[in-house]
């Protein structure tokens, strides 16, 4: 037990202290402010934030739920937006020709723009049954196609038809491109590959074909995964990153929209509601998940294995994946095809 002087000492050491604290504060009140600090890498303001960002995409049917309220939703995060619609080509070459910061394009552009960043978790993909890439056979058999006619198309949908060709049957064909008002079905190649709208339209297979593929179908069946066809690029990491809430919102949005998109885009395309509402909730996904990914990385090898894309451009992700085959399980379906 303290005596009183003790108790007396102890109180003005205390009385000193808590004088000396509010002397302190009361000083460094009124001192100058300190000099500013500069904010670390990850708290700078992205260079983006306050520009007008440019964007491209293309009218398709499977484009329309991820890109139709983009520009209301960039309103409402107080992100400018100037957008341009076109061909899938003209928006290829404005997104190259740095006339686009973000782009909405196929997979084998990536190539073509490594320095690019894939934003977000957008995409678009299927995993089996997808309707709009159709490959038309006049031959009986597939490893006697020679020769493939299209219509001016991405480069992805070529490389996805040369892959499974030569993996599952060492054929190697030759592409002709058509004229836009060439008709398909009097071409005299063994083969015809319908993609996009096009294909969605179910144009009847006629007396000059013997079996007709869907290509989305075929790759999941030989790989066990999804194909994803595109995805949002931006011209580099910062824009990318910036731009992805926005980008992920717009798509949720749009599938929330599915069956009104689905009503417009048959009466667009004069096909039957439900076959188009069945294309967009069913046979697509717009989420780029763990499998896709997996996808574009089977994709990116076997391109390079087939020198398709140059040897040295990058694989966008770093995920490690065993790739197998499912030869067996391929036979037995080609065996019913033929049946």
């Amino acid at each position: 037990m303290r005596t009183r002087p003790q108790r007396i000492a102890l109180s003005r050491i205390v009385n000193t202290v808590i004088t000396k604290n509010v002397s302190d504060a009361s000083s460094a009140l009124s001192a100058s402010p300190l000099p500013d600090v500069p904010p670390s890498a990850e708290e700078e303001v992205n260079p983006w934030v306050g520009k007008t960002i440019r964007i491209g995409f293309s009218p398709y049917l499977s484009h329309v739920p991820i890109t139709l309220n983009l520009e209301q939703t960039a309103q409402e995060n107080d992100i400018p937006v100037e957008i341009s619609q076109g061909s899938q080509e003209e928006i290829r070459q404005m997104f190259f020709n740095d006339e686009l910061d973000l782009a909405l394009v196929s997979l084998t552009d990536y190539f073509q723009r490594p320095e690019s960043y894939i934003s977000s978790d957008v995409c678009i993909c299927s995993e089996g049954l997808v309707r709009s890439v159709l490959l038309y056979g006049r031959v009986q058999q597939p490893n006697q196609i020679k020769t493939i006619a299209l219509y001016p198309t991405s480069e992805t949908y070529v490389l996805m038809t040369k892959i499974l060709m030569a993996e599952r049957f060492d054929a190697h064909p030759e592409f002709i491109v058509l004229d836009k008002t060439d008709k398909w079905e009097l071409t005299n190649a063994d083969a015809v590959l319908l993609v996009g709208d096009r294909a969605l339209q179910q144009p009847s297979r006629g007396d000059r074909f013997s079996f007709v593929w869907d290509m989305g179908q075929r790759w999941t069946q030989w790989t066990g995964i999804p194909f994803t066809y595109s995805f949002w690029l931006a011209k580099d990491k910062a824009l990318g990153r910036y731009i992805a809430p926005t980008l992920s919102q717009t798509r949720d949005k749009g599938v929330e929209q599915l069956p009104s998109l689905a009503l417009q885009g048959a009466r667009r395309l004069k096909i039957d509601p439900e076959y188009c509402h069945d294309y967009l909730n069913s046979k697509l996904s717009f989420r780029l998940g763990g499998r896709q990914r997996k996808g574009v990385e089977i994709f990116c090898r076997l391109a390079k294995k087939h020198l398709l894309i140059d040897i040295g451009a990058p694989i966008p992700f770093n995920n490690q994946y065993r790739f197998r085959r499912r030869e067996q399980e391929l036979d037995k379906i080609e065996q019913t095809d033929a049946e």
